[in-house]
């Protein structure tokens, strides 16, 4: 697995980097979350109330992160949308085989520094606080054979780098 074969150039999501000497449950996890975010990547940049809504996020997310972000796209105006690159740096991957069920968590810098963010009408409505580089930590847990998507905290703005 490269970041590269990660990345997808229609959607304008990029990996820059995953780590070095991954083992195979750990490049599962990447897998799994590099799905979603690509994901709600799509769902944001789709303007609200067209294309394919939240189909599919069973599959990689948990129930409480779908009601979340259903509840967040629901609330959205009709049209509006984010337009930008999304540039990505897995930075890692830790798994938690001892717990019932397995979790896991990735520690990831997002560069979104030229996301620009439209109503309805396609009015730039962008705040700075969607802008920058955001280091998370995402949380994942096994359910049955497949990873998904648990949680997620914001560790920083402006204080990781996508290399």
């Amino acid at each position: 697995m490269t970041a590269e074969s990660l990345s997808d150039e229609e959607l304008g999501y990029t990996v820059t980097s995953v780590p070095e000497g991954m083992d195979a449950v750990q490049a599962e996890v990447v897998q799994a979350y590099v799905a979603y975010d690509q994901f709600t990547w799509r769902l944001w940049l789709t303007p609200a109330g067209t294309g394919t809504g939240m189909d599919g996020a069973d599959e990689v997310m948990t129930e409480t992160v779908r009601a979340r972000i259903e509840r967040s796209y629901s609330e959205r105006e009709a049209g509006r949308y984010v337009e930008g690159q999304v540039r990505s740096a897995i930075e890692e991957v830790f798994v938690y085989d001892e717990t019932v069920p397995a979790t896991a968590e990735i520690i990831v810098c997002d560069d979104r520094g030229d996301m620009r963010d439209y109503d309805g009408s396609g009015q730039d409505v962008t705040s700075p606080d969607i802008q920058g580089r955001f280091k998370y930590s995402m949380r994942l847990e096994r359910a049955g054979t497949e990873w998904r998507v648990s949680g997620e905290e914001i560790l920083s703005h402006n204080q990781c780098s996508v290399s």
